[in-house]
């Protein structure tokens, strides 16, 4: 299977989804349950989408620079830097990396 079918049928799954909201009972997607489930799901699934660009590659585990960046950016978060800061020096500190060999 080639990239591209796999994005189209991911692309229309996502729609098909879209589309069968409307026919929902509103009853269904009101209740206190499927409202905090609602609440927290992008959050689950960002994570997961983070994690899996973060640790691998193609199919292996991999630690490289992007952890090592992203561990730069969660601590300059963590002391309020502006978000362009936070960027520019997770970038620079891994391209750095890179390139004087700091990492695989």
């Amino acid at each position: 299977m080639s990239m591209w079918t796999t994005v189209l049928i991911a692309s229309l799954s996502t729609f098909a989804l879209k589309v069968l909201g409307y026919f929902l009972p509103e009853s269904l997607v009101t209740n206190q349950t499927s409202k905090r489930i609602i609440a927290v799901l992008p959050i689950g699934l960002l994570s997961g989408l983070i994690a899996v660009q973060l640790f691998t590659t193609k199919t292996t585990f991999a630690f490289d620079g992007r952890i090592v960046g992203a561990i730069s950016a969660i601590a300059l978060l963590l002391f309020r830097a502006p978000f362009i800061i936070v960027i520019s020096l997770s970038a620079l500190i891994t391209a750095l990396g890179r390139y004087f060999d700091f990492w695989l």
